[in-house]
């Protein structure tokens, strides 16, 4: 395997999970669209961390259950349904962002592949809370507020990209107002992302620049 290129293969099925996952969901057969990418990352995320052996069993193992739960939610979209599944789904990104920081934070130099896994962990992080939100909405259906009424083949299948989207928007900390946490335990989460995407990016940039800087004086 490619050292050098084991990120290029995970960003490009993050940034098509990004765009294709709202367009998906205004249809009936869209879910059949992101399970496939779902199968996209399981692959990419095992080719990214196939050197470390210790949490790969791991990662696969909760990978194959996300996508079993996925296809279970295609014929039955209950409630339990969902719910386990998101469950597994926060498992399986939490073990592939916890893989990817500890090499990142690990690396000696600076290389396009370093940059390109320090911007597939931040959509990591952001598609983690994204889940946690939508789990949130799921136990306790008043915990947001929405001032804008969504389209598409069913609510449960909009939770997907309205929560992807007010995850990002309260890592970056703009915050338009459109989905507002109401529930103490949303808000606090809401909260603590809007702090740690703040503090990945000074951490991580400062020792981009470290090592970078490090580098050239050798």
């Amino acid at each position: 395997m490619d050292k050098n290129k084991r990120y290029t293969f995970l960003l490009c099925g993050l940034m098509l999970i990004f765009a294709l996952s709202p367009i998906a969901n205004e249809f009936s057969s869209g879910y059949l669209i992101t399970s496939v990418l779902s199968v996209w990352i399981l692959v990419a995320s095992l080719y990214a961390v196939w050197s470390s052996k210790r949490y790969l069993r791991i990662i696969a193992t909760l990978g194959i259950l996300s996508l079993v739960f996925q296809l279970v939610r295609i014929a039955e979209e209950s409630s339990f349904v969902v719910g386990a599944s998101l469950f597994v789904q926060i498992l399986f990104f939490l073990a592939i962002t916890w893989t990817l920081l500890r090499r990142l934070f690990t690396a000696k130099k600076v290389s396009t592949d370093t940059i390109l896994g320090v911007i597939s962990v931040y959509f990591l992080i952001g598609l983690t809370w994204g889940f946690i939100y939508q789990t949130i909405e799921l136990i306790s259906p008043a915990a947001f507020s929405h001032t804008v009424a969504t389209s598409g083949s069913s609510a449960l299948a909009n939770m997907d990209s309205s929560f992807f989207y007010f995850s990002f928007i309260s890592m970056t900390t703009v915050g338009y107002g459109d989905i507002v946490p109401l529930h103490p335990v949303a808000r606090s989460f809401a909260m603590l992302q809007g702090i740690a995407g703040q503090m990945y990016i000074a951490i991580l940039v400062a020792r981009l620049v470290a090592l970078h800087i490090l580098g050239n004086q050798k």
